[in-house]
């Protein structure tokens, strides 16, 4: 048995104000939608059409190991950094045990699942940049380009085109 369900888009800054839209076959709104959630994540759980009521919520009939995400992407997101799941277990215990509140700006841990992802575009160009160089192939890559004489101005210019990212953000992090 099929069910319909559906979802309320998150309107982050950086989202689409059509494409989501366009996708449900509805209007346009002003309001950028970033992320359509489709799960039961408890910071959006889908809601489903049932024969029996209007609807009712996707977590109140099971649990998905889970959540599918519709990005629609008008400007560049945010760095992310995702834990493993035993990174997740134990940082959402920490913060409990802390009693930092799940809806806390500070708290970094909102569930104990860990969040593997997979990027699939939609449109016919999509660019991401998915993990960095290990430290020793950054500290190469910056000892090449300085022994050639480019110095910091041509490591930060090469860094605009993506090409030394990894290397450049640990070193603003050191």
């Amino acid at each position: 048995m099929y069910l319909d369900i559906s979802n309320t888009p998150h309107p982050y800054a950086w989202g689409s104000r059509s494409a989501i839209a366009t996708l449900q076959g509805r209007p346009s709104t002003d309001q950028p939608e970033a992320e359509l959630w489709l799960g039961t994540h408890p910071g959006g759980p889908s809601r489903i059409d049932t024969p029996d009521t209007a609807w009712k919520s996707l977590d109140q009939v099971g649990r998905l190991p889970f959540l599918l995400k519709l990005l629609a992407a008008d400007s560049a997101l945010s760095l992310q950094v995702h834990p493993s799941s035993e990174q997740a277990r134990q940082g959402f215990d920490r913060e409990d045990r802390a009693g930092i509140a799940l809806d806390a700006p500070r708290r970094n841990f909102k569930d104990r699942m860990h969040k593997p992802e997979m990027l699939v575009a939609l449109s016919d160009r999509f660019d991401v940049l998915a993990g960095f160089r290990t430290a020793e192939r950054s500290a190469e890559s910056l000892a090449a380009e300085t022994s050639r004489g480019k110095g910091m101005q041509a490591l930060l210019e090469s860094v605009s085109s993506g090409e030394h990212l990894g290397e450049t953000v640990r070193w603003l992090l050191k």
